[in-house]
């Protein structure tokens, strides 16, 4: 599978089963202008103060600076107007060895054994997140034992606030405690101190994600100091622990690291969605596009989906009698057919092939037209969503996907295409 991304258009090629296809996803590569080519983000206006982390696909994170738009190819996030907080982002600092003799945590981190003894074993770099791994062993004595590791870095939040901690462990040697909990944040702050839920992480061997989100509930601003590791460890117990430590992230809201693929979460605004595209290369002279879209109503009548700028080709419209028409012109004739559509998921497929040319929607065939000659390559040479080439009324949609095929499908494979 060969895919390649075109920078301003967003654009995938790739070759799909038996199919050769185009795809604009339009959720995770948002294109948002109705006058230019453009991702969403040259559309939008945004602040975050603060690094952030964000994973891909294939589970790798990556780092984003601040100001910048984070987007993999799982989802594009642009963070709110807070200062996000990235503990330590490359764990500078972490050096092999003994805590309090050669070893040392990340920059900013403290640490308390509780008589017992941290050892940091090795620092690296898996699956994009860097990491120390760390020893902890104890022969306790007759009381209980709190060791822990925290950065030192807090951040003050105010009331009613949401704020999520997210880091990931592996265990790689030993066995936890009886008792074992994990406080992922201490709240505390001027008119009290907020004990959160601890998170049992019990043995988990793989790369795991662990997340804790809480509101803050204070009449004043608060501060969060972060544990990546807080132990409980009974009276008379022997721990001999070896975990990986990631880099954490302390982030406003509740969607820690997942990404948010429209443009709902994001400040600012965009323009009305509207793309085109030369498709001409294709030389569809039979083919399909399937396209997935949420569409918000009915207030525009125009079009949704227009081939070769209207004057020939297909058009599909929406307008205002809750309807979808399709209509395949040229040479001032109109051919057409309409169908219902409600607001809200939809899922179309059209095909063409010879004169003949179909629509489904929502996993049925819903409209089967015929025109007076054979369609041609040269009738589908241009591609646009949301608005006729060149056109002023745009639809009120949010485009997710399209997937343009230069061969016919068959009524099984659209209506499968396009089950909701």
């Amino acid at each position: 599978m060969n895919l390649m991304t075109m920078n301003r258009k967003r654009r995938h090629d790739l070759d799909f089963f038996n199919h050769g296809v185009r795809i604009y996803d339009f959720e995770r590569d948002r294109i948002a202008s109705k006058t230019d080519f453009g991702h969403i983000a040259d559309q939008l206006t945004y602040t975050r103060g603060s690094d952030m982390l964000m994973a891909n696909a294939q589970g790798e994170y990556h780092n984003f600076v601040a100001d910048d738009v984070a987007q993999t190819n799982l989802g594009m996030k642009v963070g709110p107007q807070v200062t996000n907080h990235i503990i330590s982002a490359g764990m500078q600092g972490a050096s092999v060895g003994v805590l309090g003799a050669a070893g040392s945590l990340p920059t900013g981190w403290t640490y308390n054994a509780a008589g017992g003894q941290f050892e940091i074993l090795a620092v690296g770099v898996e699956r994009g997140l860097p990491y120390f791994e760390v020893k902890y062993s104890i022969a306790n004595g007759g009381s209980v034992a709190q060791p822990y590791i925290q950065s030192a870095n807090a951040v003050v939040v105010d009331n009613g606030e949401d704020w999520a901690f997210s880091n990931h462990y592996k265990k790689v040697a030993g066995q936890w405690p009886a008792h074992a909990s994990v406080a992922q944040l201490d709240i505390y702050g001027a008119d009290g101190t907020d004990n959160p839920a601890a998170n049992r992480l019990d043995d988990m061997t793989e790369f795991s994600r662990v997340v804790q989100i809480e509101n803050i509930a204070r009449s004043n601003p608060v501060t969060c100091d972060v544990n990546p590791l807080y132990l409980v460890v009974a009276a008379n117990e022997i721990v001999d622990l070896t975990l990986r430590i990631y880099t954490p992230q302390f982030e406003f809201g509740t969607f820690a690291n997942d990404p948010i693929v429209t443009a709902e979460n994001a400040t600012g605004s965009c323009a009305e969605i509207y793309a085109e595209s030369d498709i001409s290369a294709l030389g569809l002279d039979a083919g399909g596009i399937l396209v997935e879209f949420n569409l918000h109503n009915f207030d525009t009548g125009d079009r949704l989906l227009s081939f070769s700028g209207g004057t020939k080709g297909l058009n599909v419209y929406c307008n205002s009698t809750n309807s979808v028409q399709m209509k395949c012109s040229y040479g001032g004739n109109v051919y057409s057919s309409t169908t219902a559509l409600n607001v809200g998921d939809n899922k179309l497929m059209v095909t063409w092939s010879g004169d003949e040319f179909k629509l489904f929607l929502n996993g049925t065939l819903r409209i089967t037209k015929n025109a007076s000659r054979v369609l041609t390559a040269a009738d589908f040479e241009e591609v646009t969503f949301g608005a006729a080439f060149g056109g002023s009324l745009f639809t009120n949609a949010t485009f997710k996907k399209a997937v343009i095929f230069n061969e016919t499908l068959t009524d099984a494979e659209c209506m499968e295409w396009t089950i909701l």
